[in-house]
């Protein structure tokens, strides 16, 4: 069928390969078990799957959907992003979801017959349309395209936008306890005021109380712990969702008339969503802003810019195909979009390679491996 096919060419993708070593909060090279955009992009999947099962919605539509949604990221995480913006400022700006379809659609290369991957126009509106509280769409209603026909994308596309919401915020609150980043108790006290971490925190403590009483022995319990808080962050999370989509499907006649009301179906509901912006609040503090992030934001945000003007200044210093795409072209805005295109395309250690390659003296190349 073909979203199940969309799904397998997306996986099968080089694009989709890179994220595995591309930065979601963490630098990947920093620890072996942050999570990465590749991770990432499997629990959105994961969940989208979930939902879109559980609401008897296309499960392989919302599955491909939540897979192709951050292939054409950035290294770096969202400091890459914000550094390709601010560089082409006067070229056009920075788009993740507008480059993403540009990736599957014209970038990635697998097959003779055509550029692209030739995904369904479902799987490709999901993705333009993509939105969540970090990401814009890149194609809105009533702007001409053909992915913009309906005031509201898909269901399965808003099954994407929460999916990834309950994705990063679940595990980000995971990697920072895990980690160290935020004490338990620190976290407790900044969250509460907030009833869903409080509702997280209470069931997590009862129940390993009531399994293991004495407590566990050749075990690391605080890793336990952490775990156990992120399941039931998820769980409390979709069980909301499902209520408050279904109450708002009650209302619609049929598909088409959902996707012809400007608010979408898929949505948490107005108690939880402000709980949830809290939580964000929180980790955006306490994690996004401290001193490990932001630290690793200015190394990241320094190689891409240093990489940016260098690359622009001597166009030879690029791949063959990306000096194909720019193919004589003196104007500033092509050179400077092309290279950003071929930024956004490294691996966090693709770029740090290629960083030492230019700038650091070596008695061998570090960056050869860099396409």
């Amino acid at each position: 069928p073909p979203f199940e096919r969309d799904r397998d060419r997306i996986i099968h993708s080089e694009h989709f390969r890179r994220l595995q070593h591309k930065t979601q909060v963490l630098i990947v090279t920093e620890g072996d078990l942050y999570s990465t955009r590749l991770m990432h992009s499997v629990e959105t999947a994961q969940v989208g799957r979930s939902l879109a099962c559980s609401l008897g919605l296309n499960a392989a539509l919302a599955e491909a959907i939540c897979l192709g949604h951050d292939v054409g990221h950035t290294p770096f995480g969202h400091q890459g992003e914000e550094t390709l913006k601010r560089l082409l400022a006067d070229h056009g700006g920075w788009d993740s979801n507008h480059h993403s379809l540009r990736v599957l659609d014209e970038i990635e290369v697998q097959y003779p017959a055509h550029l692209g991957l030739d995904l369904t126009m479902a799987v490709r509106e999901g993705i333009a349309r993509h939105k969540t509280a970090y990401d814009d769409p890149a194609v809105g209603y009533g702007s001409g395209s053909e992915l913009g026909a309906h005031r509201s994308p898909s269901l399965e596309a808003q099954i994407g936008n929460v999916a990834d919401e309950v994705a990063y915020v679940s595990h980000d609150v995971h990697d920072a306890l895990e980690h160290g980043l935020v004490g338990r108790r620190d976290l407790d006290e900044a969250l509460s005021g907030v009833s869903l971490w409080r509702r997280v925190s209470v069931k997590t403590d009862a129940e390993i109380k009531s399994i293991h009483p004495e407590g566990w022995k050749g075990v690391d319990e605080w890793k336990l712990t952490v775990r156990l808080l992120h399941r039931n962050l998820i769980s409390i999370l979709l069980d909301d969702v499902l209520t408050e989509s279904a109450r708002r499907g009650a209302g619609h006649a049929d598909l088409l008339a959902a996707r012809d009301d400007p608010m979408p179906v898929i949505a948490f509901s107005d108690e939880l969503g402000p709980q949830l912006d809290r939580m964000r609040d929180v980790l955006h503090r306490r994690v996004y802003k401290g001193p490990l992030v932001a630290r690793q934001n200015a190394k990241a945000d320094h190689v891409l810019e240093r990489l940016f003007g260098t690359l622009c200044a001597n166009t030879l210093l690029l791949p063959w195909h990306v000096r194909q795409r720019i193919n004589g072209f003196e104007d500033a805005a092509v050179i400077a979009r092309n290279v950003a295109v071929f930024l956004a395309s490294l691996t966090d250690r693709a770029a740090m390679d290629l960083y030492g390659e230019l700038f650091v003296p070596s008695d061998r190349a570090m960056g050869h491996h860099v396409h």
